[in-house]
């Protein structure tokens, strides 16, 4: 039986002169210095092969070449990622993928071939490359307090992420319903942590049907639970038929 300390060290050595330690600053978080350079490594030649397939997109209605040797190095990262999740998914140092990334690789796995390039499939677009976020999210636990004697941990799922905070979802067992957690990055100033406070105060002052509910907020770890949206607006209008006019949007943005 492979354990998780002889899986690190093989993925490690299979990326021999690969290992690139640029945004080992991003995998703090996890337990082992091997697995965070991993994870830099991965994170460097994902940012490496898709800004280089980036020079051949959108493909709009038509397709492109994309080159081996930068073919062999993605299947190289995702099988990489793809053990680590597997194996690491019971431990301490579980993770997920951040979900834009996440969809990317997906899309990535269907057309990439180990031999002789790969064939871009139409309308594709330009991949957005992180250099400051990280791409893989240690999972993370929040306390679930339903009574004074009574605690539950539940599993954070990361839905997204701005400039002042990351958005997770997760369902808390005693309601059997889903939330959403919104937590204040590390790197934020105290002005900016007083802005995030205060966001949540004058959101919970407001009660209308068009405005996302705010229900907790944690004062010592900087977070607040709300309610959980099926969709985001941009989803909303994308989705909606026939689109939403200028005034409509506009309208529909107060509103949400």
């Amino acid at each position: 039986m492979v354990t998780v300390e002889n899986f690190i060290e093989t993925k490690y050595r299979d990326l021999g002169f690969r290992i690139s330690i640029e945004y080992i600053d991003l995998y703090g978080g996890f337990s082992n210095r091997k697995l965070q350079e991993i994870f830099s490594t991965i994170h460097s030649m994902l940012i490496e092969n898709f800004r280089a397939m980036n020079s051949r997109l959108p493909t709009n209605e038509h397709t492109a070449h994309y080159w081996a040797d930068k073919s062999r190095e993605l299947i190289l990262a995702i099988d990489v990622i793809n053990g680590l999740e597997r194996v690491l998914a019971k431990t301490n140092d579980a993770f997920s993928i951040d979900s834009y990334y996440k969809e990317i690789i997906n899309k990535s796995e269907k057309f990439l071939e180990s031999s002789g390039g790969s064939v871009i499939p139409q309308g594709m677009d330009k991949i957005e490359l992180y250099y400051t976020e990280p791409i893989f999210i240690k999972k993370d636990l929040v306390n679930i307090c339903t009574s004074p004697i009574e605690q539950k941990y539940v599993d954070l799922e990361q839905i997204g992420h701005r400039s002042y905070a990351t958005v997770y979802s997760y369902t808390d067992p005693f309601y059997n319903r889903k939330y959403v957690l919104k937590r204040a990055k590390n790197n934020l100033s105290g002005k900016e942590l007083e802005r995030f406070r205060q966001e949540y105060y004058q959101m919970a002052q407001l009660s209308s049907p068009y405005i996302v509910e705010v229900y907790h907020y944690n004062e010592t770890k900087y977070e607040y639970v709300m309610e959980y949206m099926d969709c985001t607006l941009g989803d909303y209008i994308l989705n909606t038929s026939p689109k939403p006019n200028k005034i409509e949007r506009i309208k529909l943005s107060i509103k949400y």
